[in-house]
């Protein structure tokens, strides 16, 4: 018995640190995750109908450098469209665009987007796009080289959906006559982009 009782007495302490164990795990992946997310897709995590950040993102995401301060989850955006023929044209309708390769902010040069790399010849009719690795759809599905190429042959280049053809920018001279240009899958997250002829 009077081993028995340093048990009782170790039972409460062990109940008593038994929380702080279970609260381990939830620290050590807040540490080791580097990236932050709205609070209602933290609630979504933590009640199991998300997967973490860390398992939503690909293996190297874009991450955005504010340049004034990090700004704020939450909120109400309203936008204006000024003319609704003009859907890549304005800004406001191509705010939740994801872009295969950005502008700087500082409009000094190229930066990544969907493509983490990407190789130009001299005079740019040839273009190889490294896609992100990991990239997913909305809904989970994985993004790849293949969506690039059911975009372009099975959409831009079908008359029936797109009568009349891709973008002029895709197209050679960026002219509505030109020939346009030619995609070719090299792997799941490569692709090659060729143009008859320069474009100015």
């Amino acid at each position: 018995e009077a081993g028995g009782a340093p048990g009782g007495d170790a039972e409460p302490q062990a109940a008593d640190e038994a929380p702080a164990a279970e609260e381990a795990p939830a620290a050590d992946s807040g540490s080791m995750s580097k990236y932050n997310e709205s609070p209602l897709l933290a609630e979504r995590v933590a009640a199991g109908s998300l997967p973490p950040v860390d398992e939503r993102l690909p293996a190297n995401p874009v991450v955005i450098e504010p340049l004034e301060e990090i700004g704020q989850y939450g909120g109400t955006t309203r936008v204006a469209i000024g003319n609704p023929n003009h859907l890549f044209g304005d800004p406001q309708a191509v705010m939740g665009t994801e872009l295969i390769l950005r502008i700087a902010p500082d409009f000094s040069s190229i930066t990544s987007g969907l493509a983490e790399s990407w190789e130009f010849n001299e005079d740019a009719t040839e273009q190889i796009l490294h896609l992100r690795e990991g990239l997913m759809w909305s809904d989970g599905a994985p993004f790849s080289a293949d969506d690039f190429m059911f975009s372009w042959h099975d959409l831009w280049l079908n008359e029936e959906y797109a009568p009349g053809g891709p973008p002029t920018s895709w197209k050679a001279g960026a002219s509505p006559s030109g020939d346009p240009l030619q995609m070719e899958k090299i792997d799941d997250y490569t692709i090659r982009l060729t143009f008859p002829s320069p474009i100015p």
